[in-house]
């Protein structure tokens, strides 16, 4: 835009200098018609043809700004940045050969486990049933093959799932990104150019500013395309004597099968009663002495109390 300014304005010189030698030969050349004013009147025309000229390559050039935009939302729209996360709650009557099943799984999807906790079976409490919670990363492309893996090995007790769409962050950490990346490009030049201690300073200053900046928008793209490459699936393991049937029954079939559940439930429950006072006799053995020790203790006490003031009474009747 300045060289077609500059240009204009050498046209508009050479206009007005063939202006002026047009109007010193109009004293003689007057019945021709030529004068000064028309030939100025010219002069502002192709100025003012110029000027439409330049505001159409602006036009254009907006109409090309615009064109790339919708160009950008149709490739923002194709490529959306989605992330995946799967809850599983599962039931199994063979732990040790689900959890293992479970590493086999992760490993050939080409994913891996971030996290996992496992409790149940300590020393104190053998009888209980163990239960696992892992975080699992799988490849988005193998996500369906892994739930599915999973499913037919289990009970899947409940699952749900939710996507979350970053697209709009991710291109506006893109953007923050290259505009920093051009900023350091120009600073870096410009120090090459600086001749004074001051500015060498001031320059190299904001250099580090934008390189941090520029790591941190870097990380955190990292960060969102392993979010959006790998879904996150957790998964509950738990382990159970008896897989937990859908609620298809009838209201006599409902009755009966909570009747059976309630003694079931009670047996098991007088079986860990008795299974705890077995496991605690050595306890009780313990305190049993403790306490009738104490009991003796105190008896001695207060028969040596009530002889003392029998002897007393006697003594002085």
């Amino acid at each position: 835009m300045k060289k077609n300014k500059g240009k204009r304005k050498s046209c508009l010189a050479f206009i007005l200098a063939v202006t002026m030698l047009s109007g010193c030969g109009a004293s003689n050349n007057y019945e021709e018609g030529v004068t000064t004013e028309s030939a100025t009147e010219e002069v502002y025309n192709d100025v003012e043809a110029m000027d439409m000229v330049e505001q159409e390559v602006g036009y254009g050039q907006e109409t090309e700004e615009m064109e790339e935009t919708d160009t950008t939302q149709e490739s923002v729209a194709t490529n959306r940045k989605l992330i995946k996360t799967i809850d599983l709650e599962l039931e199994t009557l063979h732990y040790d050969e689900t959890l293992a099943y479970l590493e086999k799984s992760v490993k050939a999807c080409g994913g891996y486990i971030e996290h996992s906790s496992l409790e149940g079976s300590s020393i104190y409490n053998d009888y209980s049933e163990r239960y696992g919670n892992f975080t699992v990363r799988i490849p988005k492309d193998k996500t369906e093959e892994f739930v599915q893996g999973m499913g037919e090995n289990t009970n899947v007790r409940r699952k749900s799932e939710s996507t979350e769409d970053i697209t709009l962050q991710y291109v506006d950490t893109q953007s923050h990104k290259e505009a920093l990346k051009v900023e350091q490009e120009r600073l870096m030049a410009i120090l090459e150019k600086a001749e004074t201690v001051e500015e060498i300073i001031s320059l190299e200053s904001r250099l580090s500013e934008v390189r941090y900046e520029l790591n941190s928008y870097e990380s955190r793209l990292r960060t969102y395309d392993n979010l959006v490459d790998y879904s996150t699936i957790r998964v509950e393991v738990c382990e159970v004597t008896e897989i937990t049937e859908p609620p298809k029954l009838t209201s006599g079939e409902r009755i009966v099968s909570g009747f059976v559940d309630s003694v079931k439930n009670i047996c098991s429950g007088i079986k860990e009663l008795v299974i705890a006072l077995i496991i605690n006799i050595p306890y009780f053995v313990v305190w049993g002495i403790v306490i009738g020790v104490i009991i003796i203790v105190i008896r001695t006490w207060r028969k040596r109390g009530k002889k003392k003031k029998t002897d007393e009474t006697k003594t002085n009747p």
